[in-house]
């Protein structure tokens, strides 16, 4: 139904909605989100030229955001590029590069996920394809009375409950992402997982190792030596999980959500030079 609404009336909520934003107890909070999210300094033009085209193992988009369709890439991409984007003119040009990205474009673009780097500047992050990434789980199985092992989650990014029965749950990469992360991190078990080489909008530049996750080797090789310790330091895994649960619980309000993204999107528009139709 809400893709009956006319763009315009979407518009005209946009400004209320930033300034009750900016009434929020956690504004602070909010504006260092999306400065982690946007992190592009200045103002910088997209490519002149329309892009639609498939490069490689990626699609690039440049182009007025109505012109991307469902059928450009995927219904999921759309629906989730749709939801912030559609409080602004739809003759606003956007880059969007969708899919598991691993690298920089060369002009400012949304995407869903970026290399974990100083020189990501040009990726800005939106919530996106968020059915397969984000999704929390009620685990009211303690640590202490799951079994004391580790199990694969597999690469699925779907919540398995029968996996909370164990201890160490290893969260595996898929395209170098880590899809089942985020419900992991919100159970009563423990991610174990190699140091995340790109970020979503879950941040997962932010999560510290041994403090919201168990560090293993690439190869998972000391991974029975990391599962023996804790075992034996219950107190330590303990702390862990109250930490990943600390860290997730940020992004269970889902209208603060719902203004980082279009906040995210604003600062977007405006650093890109894409006049905004009144």
């Amino acid at each position: 139904m809400a893709l009956m609404v006319p763009r315009s009336i979407y518009m005209s909520r946009r400004e209320r909605l930033i300034r009750a934003a900016s009434l929020r107890q956690d504004y602070a909070h909010i504006l260092e989100r999306v400065d982690y999210y946007c992190k592009l300094k200045g103002k910088q033009a997209l490519p002149k030229e329309a892009i639609h085209d498939h490069r490689g193992n990626h699609y690039v988009f440049v182009d007025e955001n109505r012109n991307f369709r469902p059928s450009t890439f995927s219904q999921a991409y759309y629906f989730d590029l749709w939801r912030p984007t559609r409080y602004f003119s739809g003759k606003q040009r956007i880059g969007f590069v969708p899919g598991d990205i691993d690298f920089t474009p060369q002009f400012p673009a949304i995407v869903k996920s970026r290399p974990i780097s100083k020189d990501n500047n040009n990726s800005v992050v939106l919530k996106l394809d968020k059915i397969r990434h984000f999704g929390f789980v009620l685990d009211n199985i303690p640590f202490r009375d799951k079994k004391p092992m580790a199990i694969s989650a597999g690469e699925t990014g779907t919540i398995n409950r029968k996996l909370l029965g164990y201890r160490y749950i290893i969260a595996n990469e898929e395209g170098g992402l880590t899809p089942d992360l985020m419900w992991i991190m919100s159970s009563n078990s423990i991610a174990a997982m190699v140091k995340p080489r790109q970020e979503t909008w879950f941040m997962e530049g932010r999560l510290i190792a041994d403090y919201h996750y168990i560090l293993v080797k690439d190869d998972l090789s000391d991974l029975e030596e990391r599962i023996a310790y804790y075992n034996n330091n219950p107190d330590e895994a303990e702390r862990i999980i109250r930490h990943a649960n600390h860290f997730v619980s940020q992004f269970m309000d889902y209208k603060r959500e719902r203004v980082i993204s279009l906040l995210v999107t604003e600062r977007y528009f405006k650093l890109t030079e894409a006049d905004e139709e009144k």
